[in-house]
């Protein structure tokens, strides 16, 4: 479903909604402390029409444990989705794989988590 606002104060609203979607995901992902960082990326990020919300999650080292780990994440997001009523295409990275920087978007991406 493409979201799209006719509101010529949608700039402002879209701030406004944008930055509590970004806080609802921060508080909930402080729960994992597996989580080194998350960011946003893709249409809902710059602004523009968008049908999902593109997240990408940074983990520390996993012994292991990575599908365990996704799988929590991602469970934590799922409440996110039912709240605001978008998807949330979520991507779940290492520190190493990150730091390979292998998004097209990587010097567009939004800091939502430390």
């Amino acid at each position: 479903m493409l979201r799209r606002s006719p509101d010529p104060c949608a700039a402002v609203t879209f701030g406004a909604m944008c930055e509590q979607i970004k806080t609802a995901i921060a508080e909930s992902l402080k729960s994992h402390p597996s989580v080194a960082s998350a960011w946003g990326f893709g249409s809902f990020f710059r602004g523009e029409d968008y049908h999902d919300i593109d997240i990408l999650v940074v983990i520390e080292a996993t012994n292991g444990r990575l599908l365990d780990i996704s799988r929590a994440i991602r469970t934590t997001l799922l409440r996110i989705e039912h709240t605001i009523g978008t998807s949330i295409d979520l991507i779940i990275l290492t520190e190493t794989e990150f730091e390979s920087r292998p998004l097209r978007d990587m010097d567009q991406l939004v800091r939502i988590t430390a």
